[in-house]
């Protein structure tokens, strides 16, 4: 097909239309790059898909497609040699799991779909990964329990700040009239009181902050700075081993990332073909008889483009090209 056909048949427009119905970007992008064949067996096979992809949606049977509208990210990020964060570890485990579970349904699925299994049984099993992933991340958090290293500097962390709080709480009851409010509060991540501007030459301690009025002052008692010191130590602690087993988790997914690429391809592929079948759907169309003869005959066929088209026959390719 030349440029002047794909202008008249709008096949650029159709295929945008197409790309609303994928879910991920990487099939988008195979839509995108999708050209008309001329043989005969490769059209065969792309209507074989597209069809028992229909089957399956108008028997209300959905592919457990999970985390794919965020996967491109993650994926470059991966690619780049960051160290991903809880949530998009979490996202990744999620794909991955998805993968295993596509798998299994198609293999429930195998008679509607026997195509399409084909392609699913081309789907690996990360579960080790996706175990390490799910034991040490939830709620979006690295659990307490993810290294002896971790559970020791959270534990610290509470100590410490029991000890603040219960300091503190012996300040505000000593000097209650000092007091803008008989509360402890955090400025800069660090624990205060706030303090009559009046009173603040005359309490011992650091002044963290003023009030936007000048009414008020933040002050961190001398009693408390050496906690707080200690405090900050115990989160540097933490956020040292958090970042190394966040590293670990990713070095579990950079080392295994040419087999989840091939794995990507074929989730491409699904998500292209089913963004036709839900297109076909929409349109209520049928899987044509096609031929090798160089005819095409349309029976009360429509533009896919137009609403409320009249439909028509026609035949092209004998008398008319």
């Amino acid at each position: 097909m030349n440029t002047k056909t794909f202008t008249k048949t709008q096949f650029n427009e159709i295929k945008q239309k197409l790309s609303s119905y994928a879910i991920s970007s990487f099939g988008k992008k195979l839509i995108a790059a999708t050209q008309p064949h001329a043989k005969l067996s490769v059209v065969e096979k792309r209507l074989t898909e597209t069809t028992e992809a229909k089957k399956l949606l108008d028997s209300n049977l959905h592919v457990p497609f999970m985390g794919l509208q965020s996967i491109e990210h993650i994926t470059n990020q991966l690619e780049k040699g960051f160290v991903l964060s809880p949530q998009e570890l979490l996202e990744y485990a999620d794909f991955l799991r998805s993968l295993r579970l596509i798998r299994q349904f198609f293999a429930k699925n195998q008679t509607i779909t026997p195509t399409l299994d084909r392609y699913a049984q081309g789907l690996s099993d990360f579960s080790e990964i996706e175990t390490e992933i799910y034991q040490v991340i939830r709620n979006g958090r690295i659990v307490d329990d993810a290294s002896r290293e971790l559970r020791r500097a959270r534990r610290d962390i509470a100590e410490t700040q029991d000890k603040i709080q219960e300091l503190l709480k012996k300040f505000i009851r000593q000097n209650k009239e000092k007091l803008q409010e008989a509360i402890i509060t955090k400025r800069n991540d660090i624990f205060t009181v706030p303090i009559k501007a009046a009173y603040k030459k005359q309490i011992a301690g650091t002044i963290i902050e003023l009030s936007s009025k000048g009414t008020t002052a933040y002050i961190e008692p001398s009693s408390v700075s050496r906690w707080n010191e200690q405090l900050t130590y115990h989160k540097m602690v933490e956020e040292a081993e958090i970042y190394q087993i966040l590293a670990t988790l990713t070095g579990l997914l950079a080392e295994a990332f040419p087999q989840i690429q091939q794995n990507l391809e074929i989730i491409a592929e699904f998500d292209q073909i089913f963004a036709r079948g839900k297109f076909s759907r929409e349109l209520k169309g049928i899987t044509p008889k096609i031929n090798a003869a160089g005819y095409i005959h349309l029976v009360s066929a429509t533009h896919p483009l137009i609403e409320h088209a009249v439909a028509l026959d026609l035949t092209i390719g004998k008398d008319y090209r």
